[in-house]
């Protein structure tokens, strides 16, 4: 951030959603088997050499084939298209090197000192939640406990950022990912531990006698349980 004055995206390098290394090579495809030959009709004469006769398709033809004329089967008929080259039509499709952007400006640049603070905040967050983390001999209030601490500062900074304009893709989607983290809060520590199941629970038990809800409510009873055996298996 300090080098290139702009936010932090994640991953920090672009991935390619199919990677090419995977796909098998054209070279080790099996080639296609060559067309049959076609079969002329042949007979044999009285002196044993073959002579070549009409074929079958061809035997109804109004328009013989020794008349002189050409026939209008074999005659290529009028095109009204332009003759052009493959280069000439690929190359005004083709991108040039002054139609890609440069790295640098797919983000914008922090422009205020509150986007320096909400980046700087959330760059920190993970290291003032493991130092939040070693073990005090002080009792520790609800408020103080490193989850809390964490929640808060994602809050904070989801405030303090500026709101990106709609032409820059990258924020924005960078932006709502940071949002969509958010959801996970409900099933860390102390928040499923105290507040979470006994929520959930009510309302399922509230639900039980409600035509179609009570098939979600029974989804629901069936599935706190599992977060604790299966998220929480430590």
């Amino acid at each position: 951030m300090r080098t290139t004055r702009r936010p932090v995206v994640s991953p920090p390098l672009p991935e390619r959603e199919i990677d090419p290394a995977s796909l098998p090579a054209l070279a080790e495809q099996p080639a296609s088997p060559p067309p049959p030959p076609r079969e002329q009709n042949r007979h044999a004469n009285g002196n044993g050499n073959t002579a070549t006769t009409t074929p079958t398709h061809l035997e109804n033809n109004h328009v013989p084939f020794s008349s002189g004329k050409a026939h209008p089967l074999l005659t290529t008929p009028p095109t009204s298209l332009t003759q052009t080259t493959i280069e000439d039509y690929l190359l005004p499709k083709a991108l040039t090197p002054s139609s890609l952007r440069d790295p640098r400006f797919l983000l914008r640049t922090l422009s205020g000192p509150t986007d320096w603070a909400a980046e700087i905040l959330y760059i920190l967050r993970p290291l003032i939640y493991v130092l939040l983390l070693r073990p005090s001999r002080k009792p520790i209030s609800s408020f103080r406990t490193p989850v809390a601490v964490s929640i808060m500062i994602e809050v904070a900074v989801r405030y303090l950022r500026a709101m990106p304009p709609a032409s820059a893709s990258l924020e924005r989607a960078e932006y709502a990912r940071r949002d969509r983290e958010l959801f996970w809060y409900l099933f860390r520590g102390e928040i499923w531990n105290e507040w979470m199941p006994p929520k959930l629970l009510g309302l399922a038990q509230r639900t039980s006698g409600v035509p179609l809800l009570a098939l979600v409510s029974a989804v629901v009873g069936d599935w706190v349980p599992l977060i604790d055996q299966y998220h929480y298996c430590e």
